[in-house]
């Protein structure tokens, strides 16, 4: 069951879901679009594009997605140029790590890129939870 949302004050005296509310709100969210993103890397790398620039490509997409469905639905905040600027330097972390991630795994280990960036994606969603919620749309900006 699904916990009823508990209402809180910030200290602009506007009301927001409490903190679990807003997990639940991004594991949706995430699911969905990375599900999606997830299909798109597949195909991508199946037409015989480097699973590299297949990541790579999902990733922007993903950054811009992120940006604007946790933005609205999530975290329930105006899109501002702050906020956007700060999604692209906390994704741009995401990034480095990602593709490090996936070359050594895939290059070195000589895993499959399938469940490596699979596995990736889903370490990378609780850092990225975090950060979205206390720097990329702090409540008080």
């Amino acid at each position: 069951m699904i916990p009823a949302p508990t209402r809180c004050m910030n200290s602009n005296g506007e009301q927001h879901l409490s903190g679990s509310f807003q997990i639940i709100r991004f594991g949706v969210i995430g699911v969905v679009s990375n599900g999606a993103l997830y299909v798109l890397y597949l195909l991508l790398a199946h037409l015989a594009f480097p699973v590299l620039v297949a990541m790579t490509l999902t990733f922007a997409a993903g950054v811009v997605l992120s940006w604007l469905l946790n933005g609205l639905i999530t975290f329930r905040a105006r899109l501002t140029r702050r906020s956007g600027m700060r999604m692209i330097m906390v994704y741009a972390g995401a990034y480095v790590t990602n593709l490090a991630l996936l070359w050594l795994a895939v290059q070195v280990w000589s895993m499959p890129h399938q469940v490596v960036q699979l596995a990736i994606m889903a370490m990378l969603a609780v850092a990225l939870f975090f950060l979205q919620k206390y720097w990329v749309f702090p409540r008080d900006s």
